[in-house]
């Protein structure tokens, strides 16, 4: 397949957008500009929604090391190298 025959439908850009749980009104806009062919638009969009994710992803990371932090005090309380009073 050549590059100038690959194609993407407004399904397909709309299933995507879904997919990344994106919210309607956005993914609307997106497709609009997508249908207007303004890419440079459509390219920064998505590369916003983009940022979001990776943002929330880092929040989400943050709650995981903190768990973790507390999870391996535990261990080191369970297996007597830490006294519980050390917490």
């Amino acid at each position: 397949m050549y590059l100038n025959q690959l194609q993407i439908n407004n399904q397909d850009v709309l299933a995507a957008l879904k997919d990344a749980d994106i919210d309607e009104k956005t993914a609307e806009e997106i497709l609009k500009n997508f249908n207007l062919k303004k890419w440079d638009r459509v390219t920064q969009m998505i590369l916003s929604q983009r940022a979001k994710i990776v943002s929330d992803v880092h929040s989400k990371q943050n709650n995981l090391y903190c768990i973790d932090f507390l999870l391996q005090k535990i261990k080191e309380v369970k297996s007597g190298k830490t006294k519980g009073a050390e917490l």
